[in-house]
């Protein structure tokens, strides 16, 4: 039984490569997004690190580094899924490194497990970087089911396909949208709800990473094609979006407030 669901959109600035300060980031949106009783909160793609793909075999994550066990630790704490952006190291099954790393969501339960969606449909010039990923992930939470996005994913038909034929109640979609592409995809984002008779929720960047200025804005677009109230577009904050299956019930951006990196510990001992 589908029952009502809180997800919150993040929207953040973040620091080249820098990896302590953007989690910080993250921390403060998952403590705004618990206090609006979120049940789930999506960053932008590449979220911890920025994009920065020449930066990225360095930096690629695997799932025992310690902002990984920090975010596990936070989605149990506030009984949240947390789904964050980072580049993923190319392991075989004995842990070897054999290739260029995944653009990938992180999917952290409540449950402590971690799992990871692989970006499967690169832009132009990501693949001197990047593997392509090969599944598709579905998450369902309360009884709803998410099926996600990175970024150039919605721009191939097939993806939105896949997940409207595997049930999918909403799509979710981490992006890096510049300001200069904005109005485009998001005549792109109505079309995929209205095609696929289901809701589509963007969370994207604000501020400068990759050498692109963002657009921000994070919003919902219903079945009909319809926009939401959406973000800002250069503060961090999230948008708070009330669904039940693929019913979009409200939406209301809160704005996120600017807090000094600290020291240990990052998050609560539980």
């Amino acid at each position: 039984m589908k029952k009502n669901l809180r997800i919150a959109l993040a929207q953040l600035s973040v620091t080249k490569g820098n990896i302590r300060a953007n989690l910080q980031k993250h921390i403060e949106l998952i403590e705004l997004a618990a206090e609006q009783h979120a049940n789930v909160i999506v960053f932008p793609e590449l979220s911890l690190t920025g994009y920065e793909p020449d930066l990225l075999e360095e930096l690629a994550f695997t799932s025992s580094d310690e902002s990984v066990l920090a975010l596990s630790r936070l989605a149990t704490y506030h009984n949240m899924v947390i789904v964050c952006g980072l580049p993923l190291q190319n392991e075989n099954e004995a842990g070897e490194t054999q290739g260029k790393p995944y653009i990938a969501a992180a999917i952290f339960q409540p449950s402590r497990t971690v799992s990871f969606y692989r970006k499967q449909y690169l832009h132009e010039g990501e693949a001197a970087f990047f593997a392509r990923g090969k599944d598709n992930v579905m998450l369902s939470v309360k009884g709803n089911k998410l099926a996600l996005a990175i970024c150039a994913d919605f721009s191939h038909p097939q993806h939105a396909k896949d997940a409207q034929d595997a049930g999918a109640d909403i799509y979710l979609v981490s992006a890096l949208i510049s300001q200069n592409g904005y109005e485009h995809d998001s005549e792109l984002l109505a079309d995929i709800a209205q095609t696929h008779r289901f809701p589509v929720l963007l969370s994207n960047f604000v501020g400068e990473t990759g050498g692109r200025e963002t657009a921000g804005q994070n919003r919902v677009w219903d079945v009909n094609g319809g926009q939401s109230e959406k973000g800002c577009t250069t503060l961090n904050g999230i948008l708070l979006c009330s669904l039940t299956g693929n019913e979009v019930l409200s939406s209301q951006f809160h704005l996120g407030t600017a807090k000094p990196i600290v020291e240990e510990p990052l998050t609560p001992t539980v």
